[in-house]
């Protein structure tokens, strides 16, 4: 197994914590204008119909419920 020859920096550390960050945000901001997007308008593909009319009706204790149902 590799392991690392000295400490890593910290500003080295923030540089690479930055920069992930920054690909999270990216990410977020485009999952959200899609989900903002999908509800707003209406779907032409039946799988994604089906997936927010399933999100849209069940609540979120009933999602819990399902989850430890299946366990």
């Amino acid at each position: 197994m590799a392991v690392p020859k000295k400490r890593t920096s910290k500003s080295k550390k923030n540089i690479r914590k930055s920069a992930w960050k920054k690909k999270v945000e990216k990410q977020a901001i485009r999952s959200l204008f899609l989900a903002k997007y999908l509800l707003k308008t209406k779907p032409e593909d039946p799988a994604v119909e089906k997936l927010i009319t399933r999100l849209n009706d069940t609540t979120p204790s009933e999602n819990n419920q399902e989850e430890k149902g299946r366990m």
